[in-house]
């Protein structure tokens, strides 16, 4: 059985999440407030890994963004 999972963040611990739901089969989605590095992460994951397009506006009031840069 496999799941789609969105993860918040780009930093090691997304990483190590990350690389455990692909192995598992898992559709994973980075999100993260550079999109270059969310693009990128993403990548090393493999296993088909996408970066989050969009964010709920209240998350983007939240984290206190202004714009978006993707």
């Amino acid at each position: 059985m496999s799941s789609s999972i969105s993860i918040i963040g780009v930093g090691g611990m997304t990483r190590a999440i990350g690389a455990r739901a692909v192995e598992g089969g898992n559709a994973v989605e980075v999100i993260g407030r550079d999109a270059a590095k969310a693009r990128d992460l993403a990548a090393a994951l493999g296993g088909g890994a996408t970066r989050a397009r969009w964010m709920p506006a209240a998350w983007r009031w939240r984290a206190g963004w202004k714009g978006w840069a993707w």
